[in-house]
């Protein structure tokens, strides 16, 4: 049996496992921030409660139909919006204190996208986005990975909760949970934590160009370059 010890970021480490996924209009989004929470029976002794944390969150924008269509409706005031399954999101490039990793590998049936626009909640009307998925083991142990924005300060973050946008919301970062989270347990269903728990705060995100985008701008900038020189 895998070494528990390891079995956290060994599931993370799964880049061979999981296929390459082509979607027809991809976004990245790398967050940022730094941990509050760091406990459990196996946590690595790389990862303090202050350690910052780095990851990439990939996603489509054309999304699929909502799996709970009654309360998401036309995505208006008062809906939360449900996308399941597939193949998306994908978390890479997962750095957390002293570990690094090139993905997390999931169970794409566990793979989860929640939009939330002047959603009902104890709190009031909130807006918020939320990507999440879970990886299971066959000995019952299980690990989710969350991230999750969400609150009532900034209604206006999201205005359609059929569509997640490309560019990060203006206002993402005012909302008043914008938390991070992998927690591994040792039995389902609980989400106990007990093996593993790290939470912390998210406090910057940022679109990453995609390669084809990124290789158009630096073609570009090399033929502005090679006028330049040409003029002089």
């Amino acid at each position: 049996m895998l070494d528990r010890r390891i079995r956290l970021f060994a599931a993370i480490a799964g880049l061979a496992l999981m296929p390459t996924v082509a979607l027809a209009l991809p976004v990245t989004w790398e967050l940022r921030g730094t941990l509050h929470t760091a406990q459990g029976s196996d946590l690595s002794p790389l990862i303090t409660p202050t350690s910052p944390f780095a990851f990439r969150v990939q996603f489509d924008t054309d999304l699929p139909p909502a799996s709970n269509p009654l309360a998401c409706g036309g995505g208006g005031a008062g809906s939360t919006c449900r996308y399941t399954g597939g193949l998306v999101p994908r978390f890479v490039d997962l750095r957390v204190g002293g570990l690094s990793e090139p993905e997390f590998t999931a169970d794409q049936a566990s793979n989860l996208i929640l939009i939330r626009n002047d959603a009902p909640s104890s709190a009031g009307p909130v807006d918020g986005i939320s990507f999440g998925t879970r990886r299971s083991f066959a000995d019952g142990e299980f690990i989710n990975f969350l991230v999750i924005f969400r609150g009532p300060q900034r209604l206006d973050v999201v205005t359609d909760a059929t569509r997640l946008p490309g560019d990060p919301p203006s206002g993402l970062l005012d909302l008043g949970e914008r938390t991070f989270e992998v927690c591994h347990s040792s039995a389902q269903p609980g989400d106990d934590c007990d093996l593993t728990l790290v939470r912390g705060t998210v406090d910057s995100v940022s679109r990453v160009p995609e390669p084809a985008t990124a290789g158009l701008l630096a073609l570009a900038l090399g033929a502005l370059g090679a006028s330049r020189r040409r003029r002089h």
